[in-house]
């Protein structure tokens, strides 16, 4: 017992030590910290000085040693006509029937175009199904911006990832 008050003293004994050290108040003033950096800084002409020096001297043009504009053309014609062979990649339609039924196909087909007529919609057959899907979106939010539309008329609707064909603008 007696050892184990001895530690307590003694532990109180140091943190209170400690805490009578650390509110020791400092009533010296504080010395403000100034120190001059414009030796070091680096020294600029005038903006008249510069723009006088400029009129005075003529400048050469240069012509450029490694020029590959042309190897540069060659490879860009290369890649635009391997472009324009590609017509289709993978993206996004919309599923707004999926049956047995070809009539009810055809007619959610034709329903479709009241809701979205620039968009074109496609019927495609794997016995026994029907299923009509609309759109061609490269990009997922552009196919749930035109979900956001059709799903109020086909409640039934999703978007499901599929092979679309690229639109291409002719300039």
């Amino acid at each position: 017992m007696s050892k184990t008050l001895f530690f307590f003293i003694l532990l109180f004994s140091t943190v209170y030590i400690s805490c009578k050290a650390q509110k020791k108040n400092n009533t010296e003033p504080i010395k403000e910290f100034k120190e001059d950096f414009n030796s070091f800084r680096p020294k600029y002409d005038r903006i008249e000085d510069v723009k006088s020096n400029s009129e005075a001297k003529p400048t050469k043009l240069l012509a450029p040693k490694n020029n590959i504009n042309s190897l540069l053309k060659s490879k860009l014609d290369s890649l635009y006509a391997y472009n324009q062979k590609i017509i289709s990649a993978d993206g996004y339609r919309i599923l707004i029937y999926n049956g047995t039924s070809s009539e009810e196909a055809r007619q959610q087909k034709n329903n479709v175009y009241s809701v979205m007529p620039f968009d074109k919609a496609y019927t495609d057959w794997k016995s026994p199904y029907f299923k009509v899907k609309v759109g061609d979106y490269i990009d997922k939010l552009e196919a749930y911006y035109a979900y956001a539309k059709i799903v109020k008329i086909f409640p039934n609707a999703i978007v499901v990832p599929d092979k679309v064909n690229i639109i291409r603008d002719n300039d």
